[in-house]
């Protein structure tokens, strides 16, 4: 069940200052049992057309076909395939997982225990798969195959351009519950800005995979980065432009409303 919600910038949206990206070596290690986490390292790879590079071997990703990059005149073409071992632990049972891609080029399909997952063509965008349906307790295997052919139903189908193939951006697993923000689910316009004030219109859509009908409540915090904290009335916005540039990040927070009582932790954040 799907559910478009309209929330209009107003007195509970509030702006504080933007925190610190998280690195990703050290994001993975403490990566937690629900929500956003790294999953760059400890992936297995093989080339599947080159001969005597059909076996297994260890690689972190980012990653790329051609190694060492650009230090050959010729790239592979063909596919690659990468796969890691996913233990689902109890905590899962009940929970969506999806695996977020940031690029693949350029058309991937993902199998979980050997099964289609979800596949992907074009080699600059992100994508999601679910991956809920195909897990079971304990072991599975998660496998990505890669196929850098030319195709001419993908740009770029000329130019300057290397078509080596790989996961080349981080990968990320993402555990939450059945009701959800899905991916792309967050549209932010700005309808009227001038020197004096700005509007801002956020569209938010919700997914319910539970089957049954829930209420939920959406709440936004706008951070706008280099700036003292404020919340909305206090100070008007800053416009900015190839100038003056003053970032602005969204978060997202939705929560389960209960029958009575207190409202529950958020259950999904974006």
């Amino acid at each position: 069940m799907r559910k478009m919600m309209a929330c209009m910038l107003g007195a509970a949206l509030c702006f504080s200052m933007a925190g610190a990206e998280t690195g990703v070596s050290s994001a993975e290690k403490a990566s937690p049992l629900f929500g956003r986490m790294i999953w760059n390292r400890g992936w297995e790879f093989r080339l599947e057309d080159e001969p005597g590079k059909s076996g297994w071997q260890t690689v972190h990703l980012p990653h790329t076909f051609s190694l060492p990059y650009f230090m050959s005149d010729s790239f592979y073409t063909g596919f690659g395939s990468y796969r890691r071992k996913l233990v689902m632990p109890e905590e899962w049972q009940g929970k969506k997982v999806f695996l977020d891609c940031g690029a693949a080029f350029q058309v991937a399909e993902v199998k979980v225990n050997g099964k289609t997952a979800g596949r992907h063509e074009g080699g600059y965008t992100a994508f999601r798969s679910d991956l809920t349906p195909f897990l079971k307790p304990g072991e599975n295997w998660v496998e990505v195959r890669v196929d850098n052919r030319w195709s001419p139903r993908i740009a770029p189908r000329a130019g300057e351009h290397t078509f080596s193939g790989g996961l080349y951006r981080n990968v990320h697993l993402h555990v939450c519950s059945p009701v959800y923000l899905p991916a792309h689910g967050v549209w932010v316009q700005t309808p009227e800005v001038t020197e004096a004030r700005g509007k801002v219109r956020i569209l938010t859509e919700v997914k319910n995979d539970t089957g049954t009908v829930r209420k939920v409540t959406v709440r936004h915090t706008v951070r706008m980065s280099k700036a003292a904290a404020w919340c909305c009335g206090e100070r008007r916005a800053r416009n900015w432009g190839p100038g003056k540039i003053l970032a602005y990040r969204l978060t997202c927070l939705l929560w389960l409303l209960p029958g009575c009582g207190a409202l529950r932790p958020p259950i999904c954040t974006v």
